[in-house]
């Protein structure tokens, strides 16, 4: 008997007896009297019971990784990211840092599994003999994979959403100055009435601005810098700025508003035409990857395989 075939009895053993488990343990239709008794065994638990799989902790990570700044840059980076995509609505993404490493180490684990059974395919195959080195090294880059597209998406959901920022923001300006030249009391109630009208992550910010300007007792300039600096967004801190600087040298606001806004209208189209500009030699590389590469592969095999097949013969 081969070792092929021993292998191949014993997984069909372990699919074998995977099913018959699945089958005995698959939960059959509840009776009228057992869903009563399930449902006041329920209302009888206390409402304050432990979720399951919360009794699974993930590996410490040593200490000296956490003194890194490295470290503690991305830890920051992507708690920052965690808050302002909770605060755009965005519920499918996890809320705190500890349900985000959960998050991925989910992933690791499924990319090392993906891993795992890619090198089992190509030794069976037959692309590969050393199948447990196979295995070792297509685990490790599923993990790493896995993890690393979970956080890239994260990282790219914030960046959208702070150019949303960017470009939701000089309406909302517009419509403070509106207010303002209306007849508004102050700048503040002014911005509060226009932040009401709207509905984006650029309003979310300045609501949460507001918000620690009244709860902390700050100016309305410093809650935008606090939240421009918490969330990355360099616009908060030039509206900051711009509040300042028609407060301390009697400048006209709805002026200093309006060429504010002009301002982030001007470098988000500049920045939307540098896209366009670089949308073409972008797009040439999905060509490069999938047309050019395996073309020139297949010309090399055609021309090296014969030279090889005659060295061989020599």
């Amino acid at each position: 008997m081969s070792v092929l075939f021993g292998v191949s009895v014993g997984l069909a053993l372990l699919v074998g007896a995977a099913t018959a488990a699945a089958v005995a343990t698959w939960p059959r239709r509840l009776s009228a009297e057992e869903w009563v008794l399930h449902r006041r065994a329920a209302a009888a638990v206390p409402k304050t019971r432990p979720r399951l799989g919360s009794t699974w902790q993930l590996p410490t990570v040593p200490q000296r990784w956490l003194e890194q700044r490295a470290y503690q840059e991305a830890a920051k980076a992507i708690e920052s990211d965690l808050q302002f995509a909770k605060l755009a609505g965005f519920v499918s993404l996890p809320s705190t840092p500890q349900q985000f490493k959960e998050l991925m180490a989910t992933a690791a684990m499924t990319g090392a599994v993906a891993g795992i059974l890619l090198a089992v395919l190509f030794w069976r195959v037959g692309l590969q003999d050393n199948v447990w080195a196979t295995v070792v090294l297509l685990a490790l880059l599923g993990g790493v994979a896995g993890s690393g597209i979970q956080y890239r998406r994260v990282r790219q959901l914030a960046d959208h959403l702070r150019r949303s920022v960017v470009r939701r923001l000089p309406r909302v300006i517009t419509g403070a100055r509106m207010v303002m030249e209306s007849g508004a009391a102050t700048p503040e109630s002014a911005l509060a009435m226009a932040v009401s009208l709207y509905a984006d992550p650029a309003s979310e910010l300045l609501r949460e601005a507001i918000r620690i300007k009244e709860v902390h007792k700050l100016s309305l300039e410093d809650a935008l810098d606090q939240v421009g600096h918490r969330y990355g967004v360099e616009a908060f801190g030039r509206l900051a700025d711009a509040f300042r600087i028609g407060r301390r040298y009697g400048t006209r606001l709805g002026d200093i508003l309006t060429s504010f806004a002009t301002e982030l209208r001007r470098e988000w189209h500049a920045a939307y035409r540098e896209r366009i500009t670089r949308a073409p030699v972008l797009m040439t590389i999905p060509a490069l990857i999938f047309f050019v590469t395996p073309l020139l592969f297949l010309i090399l095999f055609l021309v090296f395989s014969p030279l090889f097949t005659v060295l061989r013969q020599l």
